[in-house]
């Protein structure tokens, strides 16, 4: 919760390192019918040179290469960002993948369409969502129904405006489509303003959001892969070489697999380095059950597998 609005010139509230006036200022004064939208283009303009600061780290490589081993033919991907993670995947499996992915920030939607289509690949989006007002600070989304009555051979890579946590009728949908050979969820964030969204009802910090992201995945996962299919979830953060961090990670997927038929089956992570300060979306920092405060002087990216049995 921002107590006192920074001054043009001073650093911006959010940690970005940048002054105030070229980062958070425009969102915060615009007006209420536009704030979602503007926070989602904040979120793909910063969040794409992530992308590109990883990929040039061979870090989507690296992540694909976890997953082309097992090769799946329909993939469900949660949260296309700009494109970059789709185009590596279609990239590095043989299998040549069939992919639906979902995300209900329109502004990634559009950029990972116009990435992937210019590559010459078939790729088709839907939209579906309409934003109401629902109070001050708060928006609330509906979704226009009857636009997921599409063939199985609809495209190549399928792009759906959709929510995970709340969207009913996306959830059907998946739930009709024949079953998926792998799930991925590959550096999950969100927009500045999710929080607000009334259909979501989770605390504002992002690393809720992440959680409660993942832990739906588990669920959904357990009824939408074939016996056999692959989860893959795939975190930034301080480098688990050590046993006793690699053991933790594990646990804390364990007891998000509780309840399902998933068997956490995989453990492995690439050391890497954020870009500049202010130049992308930072990380959260979360403090893990222990207690123990993260050491981020070497970061890594974590790949956890499980399977459906």
């Amino acid at each position: 919760m921002i107590t006192k609005t920074p001054g043009p010139y001073d650093l911006c509230y959010c940690g970005s390192g940048k002054k105030y006036k070229f980062c958070h200022h425009p969102l915060d004064v615009a007006p209420a019918n536009i704030k979602r939208e503007l926070s989602q283009k904040m979120y793909v303009e910063r969040w794409s040179r992530n992308s590109d600061h990883f990929r040039g780290q061979g870090c989507y490589a690296w992540m694909a290469e976890r997953l082309a081993p097992y090769s799946p033919k329909l993939i469900l991907d949660v949260g296309c960002g700009d494109g970059t993670g789709l185009l590596t995947l279609k990239a590095a499996c043989p299998s040549n993948p069939r992919i639906i992915s979902c995300d209900d920030n329109s502004r990634c939607l559009q950029m990972a369409h116009d990435k992937i289509k210019a590559c010459g690949l078939d790729v088709k989006l839907i939209r579906r969502m309409k934003q109401f007002s629902a109070g001050e600070n708060f928006h609330e989304m509906e979704v226009d129904a009857g636009k997921l009555d599409i063939p199985v051979d609809y495209a190549d890579i399928t792009l759906i405006e959709a929510d995970i946590i709340w969207d009913s009728e996306f959830s059907d949908f998946l739930q009709s489509r024949p079953k998926f050979d792998a799930i991925i969820v590959w550096l999950i964030g969100t927009y500045d303003l999710k929080p607000e969204c009334r259909n979501l009802k989770i605390p504002a910090a992002e690393s809720k959001y992440r959680l409660t992201v993942q832990n739906r995945i588990y669920q959904l996962a357990n009824q939408l892969l074939r016996v056999g299919g692959v989860l893959q979830i795939v975190d930034r953060g301080e480098s688990t070489k050590e046993d006793l961090l690699i053991q933790e990670r594990i646990q804390s997927h364990q007891e998000q697999a509780k309840g399902t038929s998933l068997e956490v089956m995989d453990h492995q992570f690439k050391n890497y380095e954020e870009p500049a300060q202010g130049a992308g979306i930072s990380m959260v920092q979360v403090i893990g059950k222990s207690g123990r405060i993260p050491n981020l002087t070497q970061l890594a990216m974590t790949s956890i597998i499980s399977i459906k049995r």
